[in-house]
C-alpha cells in the first residue's frame, strides 16, 4: 500500500510539472512580457498565502486523524481543522486588502484563499492511504484547467488566463469533498466538531511552527520577484519568473531520492554512509544540472520567442542552485537522524535575511542577473558555509563540502570496488 501511494505521489509530481509548463507557456504567450510579470506577481502572492493557509496540516492533522480509529473522532479533528483554516483564510483576506492594489486581482486572491480551505479534506484522504483518489483528483483538475488554457490561447480573451488560479482549486477541492463523504453513513454533529475549542487550540499550537517554517521557505524562494518589481518593473518580473519556473522544475527529485534512501539510512547511521548519501545527491544534481541547462535553454529559445531571450542567462545562473538544493534536502534528513532538527529554522531564516540583503545590493547594480546571483549565493551560504560556524552541525557540513569538492568520488569508488569484488 505504501509503495502504491508513493507511485501515485511521484506520478502526480510529474503531471504537475507538465501542467505548470503548459500554464507558463500559454500565460507568457497570451499576456506578453509585462502581462506575464503581473501574472507571476499574483501567482507569487497566492503561493505565499496558500503556504500560510495550509498551516502545516500535512504533518499535524494527518497525524491526528490517523491516530484516532473511531470515525466520529476523525470527523471532529477534520472539521476542527477546517475551522482553523477558515480563520486563517479570513486573516489572509484582510492582509491581502492592504497588499494587492488591483481590484480584480484581489477578488481572485480572496476566492482562491477561501477555496483552498476545501483542500483540508485531502488530509483525511491521505490519512486513509487514498493515494489513488488524490492522484485522479489532481489529474482531473489539471486536465480541465489545461483545456481551459487552450481555449484562452486560441481565443481573444487573454485576460481569462487569470481564472486558472480559481479553476484548479475548486475542481480539486470539490473532488476531495465528494470522495471523503462518499459512502459515509454515520451522522455527526458538525457544529460540535467545528467549535471544539480544545481541538482547535491543539491544532493551532502544534501546527504554528510548521506554518512559520513553510512561510519562511516560501518567502526565501519568492522574495526576489517583489524586489525586481520594485526596482525594475513588471517586464523584468516576467523575464525572471520564466527562468525560475524552469530552474525549479527538478527540485522535487532530491525529495524523492532522500525519502527512498531514508529508511536505509535510519538503519545504518554513521558518517561513512552519510558521506555516501551526500555523494549520491551531488552526483544526482550533476545528472540534472547539465542536460537540464541545455534542454531548458533550447526550450526558452525556440518556444518562447525573442521576447523572452533575456530569461536564458538568468535560467543558467539559477540552475547552479540545484547543487545546494539537492545537498540541503539530504542535510535535513541527516539532522533529523542526529536530533539536530532544531537548527533547520535558523538556516531558513538566515537564508531569508541574506537573500534580502543581497537582492537590495545586487539588483540596482546588475538588474535581474543580480537577483539570480543573490539566490545562488544565499543557497550555497546557508547550506554549506553558515553551518560551519555552528559546532554541533560542523561535522555534517564538512561531509557535504567534501562530497562537492571530490565530486562524489567516495560513492563512485565504493560502487567500483563492489563491482570488482563481485566479478572476482
Amino acid at each position: 500500500m505504501a509503495i502504491k501511494n508513493f507511485i501515485y505521489q511521484f506520478s502526480d509530481k510529474i503531471f504537475r510539472i507538465v501542467y505548470i509548463f503548459l500554464m507558463t507557456y500559454i500565460a507568457a504567450k497570451v499576456l506578453g512580457n509585462i502581462g506575464f510579470g503581473e501574472f507571476s506577481l499574483l501567482a507569487t502572492t497566492i503561493t505565499i498565502a496558500l503556504g500560510v493557509g495550509t498551516f502545516g496540516f500535512e504533518h499535524t492533522l494527518v497525524k491526528k486523524i490517523t491516530e484516532n480509529v473511531e470515525s466520529e473522532q476523525q470527523y471532529e479533528w477534520l472539521f476542527a481543522g477546517i475551522s482553523v483554516r477558515l480563520a486563517v483564510a479570513i486573516f489572509l483576506l484582510i492582509c491581502g486588502h492592504f497588499v494587492i492594489n488591483n481590484k480584480t486581482f484581489y477578488i481572485i486572491f480572496c476566492i482562491v484563499c477561501i477555496l483552498n480551505v476545501l483542500n483540508t479534506y485531502e488530509y483525511y484522504l491521505i490519512s486513509h492511504m487514498r493515494g489513488e483518489v488524490i492522484f485522479w483528483g489532481r489529474i482531473c483538475s489539471y486536465a480541465i484547467t489545461i483545456i481551459f488554457l487552450f481555449f484562452v490561447y486560441f481565443s481573444d480573451h487573454s485576460r481569462w488566463v487569470y481564472f486558472v488560479f480559481v479553476l484548479e482549486p475548486i475542481i480539486y477541492g470539490s473532488w476531495c469533498y465528494l470522495n471523503m463523504h462518499r459512502g459515509r453513513r454515520q451522522a455527526y454533529s458538525l457544529a460540535r466538531a467545528i467549535f471544539d475549542v480544545k481541538k482547535i487550540r491543539e491544532l493551532f499550537t502544534t501546527s504554528f511552527p510548521f506554518m512559520l517554517s513553510s512561510f519562511a521557505i516560501i518567502i526565501y524562494m519568492r522574495m526576489d520577484v517583489y524586489f525586481i518589481d520594485y526596482f525594475l518593473g513588471k517586464g523584468a518580473v516576467g523575464q525572471y519568473s520564466l527562468a525560475v519556473r524552469f530552474a525549479e522544475a527538478a527540485n522535487f527529485l532530491p525529495i524523492v531520492i532522500a525519502n527512498s534512501v531514508y529508511p536505509w539510512l535510519v538503519r545504518n547511521q554513521n558518517k561513512i554512509n552519510y558521506r555516501k548519501f551526500f555523494d549520491g545527491l551531488f552526483l544526482a544534481s550533476m545528472v540534472v544540472l547539465i542536460p537540464a541547462s541545455i534542454g531548458g535553454t533550447l526550450v526558452i529559445k525556440y518556444f518562447f520567442g525573442a521576447e523572452y531571450q533575456q530569461s536564458i542567462p538568468l535560467f543558467i545562473i539559477l540552475m547552479l542552485q540545484v547543487i545546494p538544493v539537492f545537498i540541503g534536502i539530504g542535510r535535513a534528513k541527516v539532522l533529523v537522524l542526529e536530533n539536530l532538527q532544531r537548527y533547520i529554522p535558523f538556516f531558513v531564516f538566515s537564508g531569508v535575511a541574506l537573500n534580502a540583503l543581497l537582492n537590495l545590493a545586487l539588483i540596482p547594480l546588475m538588474g535581474t542577473k543580480g537577483a539570480a546571483i543573490a539566490t545562488v549565493i544565499s543557497q550555497f551560504s546557508t547550506t554549506l558555509l553558515i553551518p560551519l560556524f555552528i559546532p554541533r552541525v560542523r561535522d555534517i557540513s564538512l561531509l557535504m563540502l567534501k562530497s562537492i569538492i571530490t565530486c562524489g568520488f567516495s560513492l563512485l569508488h565504493s560502487v567500483y570496488q563492489r563491482c570488482k569484488n563481485n566479478d572476482s
